[in-house]
């Protein structure tokens, strides 16, 4: 097996990780108490508990976006140096999978201002978590679909 392919594997499967762990701060019975850990990482301790867990939910979706953008970079890299080769795959699978990941990267910016606009108070900040599960869905299937590009 190829180690660009296992660890541009493992960036994805860490970006699903941080992109849970950030929906999972936010919805979760225990979410504070993680979030408030992850944003004490860089957050110094006289701020107050809801900055925390604010940084904490950030932190983590940067760190999944930064993980999800290395791991394709790396798999872009290296198909075009000829170092991996897909098995070709239908066209419909082909476009639906490139929609549906450029759909998650577009998505996750929207996310990304409308959490901004959150914290400046704008009324159409009010979309960032309604976003936010369309991002998951339009992420999701990509990843999916992803999973049907295997490797010579």
């Amino acid at each position: 097996m190829n180690w660009y392919v296992i660890f541009m594997s493992l960036l994805i499967y860490l970006a699903l990780t941080g992109y849970l762990t950030a929906w999972y701060i936010r919805v979760g019975k225990k979410g504070a108490s993680i979030g408030r850990r992850i944003g004490s990482l860089v957050t110094s301790p006289s701020e107050s508990d809801f900055i925390r867990i604010r940084r904490g939910h950030i932190l983590s979706a940067v760190v999944g976006f930064g993980c999800d953008i290395s791991g394709t970079l790396i798999m872009e890299i290296e198909r075009i140096k000829g170092r991996i080769k897909f098995h070709p795959v239908p066209p419909a699978l082909d476009w639906f999978h490139l929609i549906t990941a450029q759909g998650a990267l577009y998505l996750f910016l929207v996310v990304m201002i409308l959490g901004f606009l959150k914290r400046k108070g704008a009324a159409i900040s009010r979309y960032h978590y309604p976003v936010a599960k369309i991002f998951f869905l339009f992420w999701f299937s990509s990843s999916i679909s992803g999973w049907f590009y295997r490797v010579h």
